[in-house]
């Protein structure tokens, strides 16, 4: 029974891995509901808890994770708090799951094997988009939006994707030095562990290259350390010689590398004092100086990311590339005060492990053994994701997520054999049980009904964008009957119906009434949507009704100040008014904020101004101002869970 739950657990990570990683709410929860059926299976009395439960690691770890629970379900936007929601309770049955019932070493072999199998196919395609350029997915609907030449696998984005094989090679190389296994199936964990190197090398993420710095060395330090337990006498050379062998790996490391002039580049370039990043942890710092004791709420970050972007920040700030900043941001001091005692109570108690496993193996008369290396690697995995989490947002992304869940769960309970008490033991178990269970029958019960809601809320927005409109309003009009809570469908449908008017493509008036309709139910359930308010203004415009889009547009400016799009449609509103100077200026500030130039609206409509404008000799043209800084970063990393924040035109 437990080799199916077990089968089933490979399966959730395989579907989220396979699915863009679950970046998106219908890609994530099928894999949840595979979770729920495994948590929900818990409750066969033959699922029986392994040794001494780990009753402090498990305490905190509900604290932390309740904490956040609790948070998602007051939040100001409930559809944006899906997300943590959603992340939180996967996580948290995988971890209860590895930590409590999947403890035995050839259990977690099991799973760390069915990661492995996972990590070749991500590597493979990895591989390919490597060396062509291409940015190649499999599948006709899961496309890169970015032109780089780095490696991501399934995944959108090249960090994310490094995010997941410095985790998994970091397993493998510790099972390659410290499993009891056969001298073949060491090998071949070495051999995947270095493919799983080279796969952080090919994806170009400075972040991965930071993490798995920190990985190795740690898992250096580690096995030095644990060396001690069985080599007391030659320790020192054991000690020296690991040293110089491992300086001698890098170094060759290093120089296959630097064979491409790309990955040389992204190697020097790990220090960039003018990333985008450090703008919108800048951001974050000021949301956070709000509601610092609380947070302001779950999803709350693209509302104030705007609100605070920088003006050199155009693509829509979704996460703050930073998991401490964006935790801190959105659940205050008393979310990162759980974090740190969930973080804390997890390392003192692994490190205490590494001694009571390493006697453990020693009493045995053995030097390795597969609970120790699955433990070590385990460590080394939370070292890399320690250095990874301050530059990049991998727990937002379920796949990855659920991986680093089921390494915590190891890390909490390593497998170490001690006796309890019967009577802790059967109230551990049970609470236990019940709490898997409770989880699992919400998921099912209310999470899996959203995906018929998801599918078409997907198809909708991917209508939209190949400009099937009246296609784009039927799936809009489905989706919202089956889930009416989603801001994203009423935007579309708006959309759809407000360019069928703009086209004159049916009756005119009842379309614009129909988008005007639909945008403004939108943001009752976005209030603070500044993309929808454009929107909403460019509706009212086209209708004639300029008072109310001018008080829509203010408040877009007011939420938004730095947007080149509210700018932009300022300059629009403007024009359609005849009033050209103040349009010029709108659409002058547009076109300096848009420094790449990817946004039409704000060139043509600039261009327009400035032959208006040339007809009339007595009236002052703005003169085109100094652009910003050519040579720092455009744009913050494409996020796997936004399209281009360009509204669709």
């Amino acid at each position: 029974m437990k080799y199916l739950g077990l089968t089933l657990l490979v399966l959730a990570f395989a579907t989220s891995q396979l699915l863009i990683g679950g970046a998106r709410m219908l890609f994530c929860l099928p894999v949840y509901g595979i979770l729920a059926i495994v948590s929900v299976c818990a409750v066969v009395p033959r699922w029986r808890p392994v040794g001494k439960l780990p009753f402090g690691s498990l305490l905190t770890s509900l604290l932390f994770f309740g904490y956040i629970v609790v948070q998602t379900r007051f939040a100001p936007v409930e559809y944006l708090a899906r997300n943590d929601l959603f992340i939180v309770l996967g996580s948290l049955m995988v971890y209860l799951l590895t930590a409590v019932f999947f403890v035995r070493a050839e259990e977690r072999r099991f799973v760390l094997f069915g990661l492995l199998g996972l990590a070749a196919a991500q590597l493979i395609l990895g591989a390919i988009q490597f060396r062509e350029g291409n940015q190649y997915m499999p599948f006709a609907w899961m496309q890169r939006s970015d032109t780089w030449w780095r490696a991501s696998g399934f995944y959108i984005s090249p960090n994310h994707f490094a995010g997941l094989v410095e985790v998994i090679g970091l397993m493998a190389i510790s099972m390659a030095l410290w499993s009891k296994r056969s001298v073949l199936e060491r090998l071949v964990m070495a051999y995947l562990g270095a493919c799983c190197v080279i796969g952080v090398a090919i994806s170009g993420s400075r972040g991965g290259y930071l993490a798995l710095i920190s990985g190795s060395v740690c898992l250096l330090v580690l096995s030095l350390w644990t060396c001690r337990y069985f080599y007391r006498g030659r320790w020192a050379l054991i000690a020296v010689s690991t040293v110089v062998a491992a300086t001698l790996v890098c170094a060759i490391a290093v120089s296959l590398m630097f064979q491409s002039a790309s990955l040389q580049k992204r190697f020097f370039d790990i220090r960039d004092p003018g990333n985008m990043r450090f703008l919108l942890w800048g951001a974050a710092l000021e949301q956070f100086h709000l509601e610092p004791i609380w947070g302001t709420g779950s999803g709350t970050y693209i509302s104030y990311g705007r609100t605070y972007r920088d003006p050199q920040v155009q693509n829509d700030p979704v996460f703050v590339h930073n998991d401490y900043l964006h935790l801190l941001a959105e659940y205050g001091m008393v979310g990162a005060a759980g974090f740190l005692l969930f973080f804390a109570w997890h390392g003192v108690s692994s490190f205490r492990s590494i001694g009571k496993l390493a006697r453990q193996v020693r009493e045995m008369g053995e030097t390795r053994g597969d609970a120790l290396a699955l433990h070590l690697g385990a460590m080394s995995a939370v070292s890399a994701y320690v250095v990874h989490s301050v530059v990049d947002f991998n727990l937002h992304i379920p796949a990855n997520a659920l991986v680093m869940a089921m390494v915590f769960g190891i890390v909490a309970n390593p497998g170490v054999t001690q006796a309890s008490s019967k009577w802790s033991a059967k109230v551990g178990e049970w609470t236990i049980k019940i709490a898997l269970f409770a989880i699992g029958m919400f998921v099912l019960v209310y999470g899996v009904p959203l995906i018929r809601g998801e599918w078409y809320a997907e198809f909708t927005r991917r209508a939209l964008l190949s400009y099937q409109l009246a296609e784009t309003r039927a799936l809009a009009g489905e989706a919202i009957k089956l889930d009416p809570s989603n801001p994203e469908v009423y935007f579309y449908a708006g959309e759809a119906a407000r360019e069928m008017a703009n086209n004159q493509t049916g009756d005119v008036p009842a379309l614009q009434e129909e988008a005007i309709g639909m945008f403004k139910r939108g943001l009752e359930l976005f209030p603070d949507d500044s993309r929808t308010m454009v929107k909403l203004a460019e509706a009212y415009d086209q209708a004639k009704r300029f008072d109310e889009a001018e008080e829509i547009l203010a408040r877009a400016y007011e939420i938004d100040p730095n947007s080149l799009y509210v700018h932009a449609y300022y300059g629009m509103h403007y024009r359609d008014q005849g009033l050209i100077l103040e349009a010029a200026n709108e659409f002058q500030i547009a076109k300096e904020l848009d420094r790449d130039s990817v946004f039409k609206v704000a060139q043509i409509g600039f261009a327009e101004v400035q032959k208006v404008l040339a007809t009339l000799p007595l009236t002052p043209q703005p003169e085109e101002s100094e652009s910003m800084d050519p040579e720092a970063d455009s744009q913050a990393e494409p996020s796997d869970t936004e399209d281009p924040v360009e509204p669709p035109q």
